[in-house]
């Protein structure tokens, strides 16, 4: 299937996320990507970690870190969308008892600061942008970094293509 970015379908910006592990396998890094229901990028971030490179961990870490973009771009109402089903079912979900459960329970205290946010499962070829800036972040330095604007060089993909 071709990669194309689906509109969040409703009044709300859309936040893909996703995370990658670096080549040398000792960090791992979750990325977001945030754009309006027409398709127009508004801001970006990733957050690298040292020694966190368990894929479920990172993708709950992923799913927590479009919180802080969506604070950072001053939005309310937010859909954020993974290609990680099992996380995005425990955020949906009751009481996890995952590895990453508190990273769920961190998530499901921080959305009480917006007036809505959904969290919804997309398969990877609707993700590619957030992971090409996870796999790129993942070469920075351990940290939160930010992007406002304009789509960070760090990454090269092809323009989006909305799925109408």
């Amino acid at each position: 299937r071709p990669r194309r970015w689906i509109p969040p379908g409703e009044d709300a910006m859309k936040i893909n996320v996703d995370r990658a592990i670096s080549r040398h396998g000792g960090t791992g890094a979750s990325a977001a990507v945030c754009r309006d229901k027409e398709g127009n990028y508004l801001g970006s971030s990733a957050v690298v970690f040292e020694g966190l490179v368990d894929a479920p961990s990172l993708e709950a870490q992923a799913c927590n870190e479009p919180l802080a973009l969506a604070q950072d771009l001053l939005l309310t109402h937010v859909i954020i969308a993974s290609d990680c089903m099992q996380v995005v079912s425990d955020i949906k979900g009751a009481a996890s008892s995952s590895s990453y459960a508190f990273v769920i329970e961190e998530i499901k205290a921080r959305v009480t600061d917006f007036v809505g946010v959904k969290f919804r499962f997309e398969g990877r070829e609707a993700n590619f942008e957030a992971h090409a800036l996870a796999k790129a972040a993942s070469t920075l330095p351990v940290g939160r970094h930010v992007w406002l604007g304009n789509l960070p060089d760090i990454i090269c993909i092809p323009p989006v293509l909305v799925d109408e």
